[in-house]
């Protein structure tokens, strides 16, 4: 879809050609006396203007995020949080990594920008044709609503439900959703033992058919500054991206600084028998009260005294409204 100031640049643009060739014609056809038996000039049919091929947009997204839904009504943009836990818990580094060759550097899987997030919002809600359809329920994801329910979202320039605890979120339209899942975490107190349940670790969000003027992913009107009351970081520029097949990819984590990285995590090592996910608990500095918090242990068959390893066995995503 092209959007309003993209319309009337080019429509700016095409005035100004039709004037300009417009007073020519007159020029020429002026030069040549009708009353002298001259031929008046013909003008050309207007030059058609070619837009640029469709392209997908990929996004996988890890770590400590919640996928944050309304509790109630259809939602059309889902909101993804990424959580900047306070206290005792090793800082997250919320990133978002993408191959170089999108912005023309190098051949593809070379080099990867990595793109600092904290204090953002990355808003790409306005693109994709199904924008407005809404969104589907992330299958197996860890439902902490129970949780988040009594707490709006985060909102920009919204000082009463700003939390100081939020590095970035991120705001997507309604997309194709892919799943991976680490397996063996039990849902432990409050609510008691609820059998060994797969759980997601990562998820995959594709954007469609997205129709630029310019079949490029812009970043200026995208990434924004999140408003606290105490001033807005400035953002780095960027540059375009241009899709490659038709397609862009870009990986967002919330991880801590070891498990930062273009390529995404995978389980290399099983996690030691009843280990407890430890960053779960981060969610309660973006939401508050202190507890209680459920606890997460996993429970599969895994050697004994192996250590935790991974992004799918130290930070999980959530969902919530």
């Amino acid at each position: 879809m092209i959007s309003r100031r993209d319309f009337l640049g080019q429509a700016g643009e095409i005035a100004a050609f039709g004037a300009v060739a417009g007073a020519g014609l007159s020029k020429l056809a002026g030069s040549t006396n009708p009353n002298r038996g001259g031929v008046v000039g013909r003008s050309e049919p207007p030059t058609r203007i070619s837009r640029a091929p469709k392209f997908d947009l990929e996004i996988t997204i890890t770590g400590l995020c919640l996928f944050w839904s309304p509790r109630s009504g259809a939602q059309t943009i889902q909101h993804v949080l990424m959580v900047a836990p306070g206290g005792n818990v090793e800082p997250h580094y919320p990133r978002v990594f993408y191959d170089a060759v999108y912005d023309g550097q190098g051949q593809a899987g070379q080099f990867w920008r990595t793109v600092p997030l904290e204090g953002t919002e990355l808003d790409l809600s306005s693109y994709g044709q199904a924008k407005g359809t809404t969104i589907p329920t992330i299958p197996d994801l860890l439902d902490i609503s129970w949780i988040t329910q009594q707490q709006g979202l985060p909102d920009i320039g919204n000082p009463t439900v700003y939390r100081p605890n939020l590095g970035c979120r991120l705001s997507l339209p309604y997309g194709d959703i892919k799943t991976d899942k680490s397996d063996g975490w039990v849902l432990q107190a409050p609510l008691g033992p609820l059998g060994p349940k797969p759980l997601v670790w990562r998820v995959v969000w594709t954007i469609k058919g997205i129709d630029t003027a310019k079949g490029l992913l812009e970043w200026k009107d995208n990434l924004k500054p999140l408003k606290s009351g105490t001033g807005a970081a400035p953002i780095e520029p960027l540059a375009p991206l241009k899709p490659k097949g038709g397609l862009i990819q870009l990986t967002i984590s919330n991880v801590i600084l070891e498990e930062a990285g273009h390529a995404t995590q995978t389980a290399a090592m099983p996690p030691a028998c009843n280990t407890q996910l430890p960053h779960f608990q981060s969610f309660r500095d973006l939401y508050g009260p202190p507890g209680p918090w459920p606890i997460l242990v996993n429970q599969t068959s895994c050697p004994a005294g192996a250590p935790p390893q991974g992004t799918p066995y130290s930070c999980l995503p959530s969902g919530g409204h």
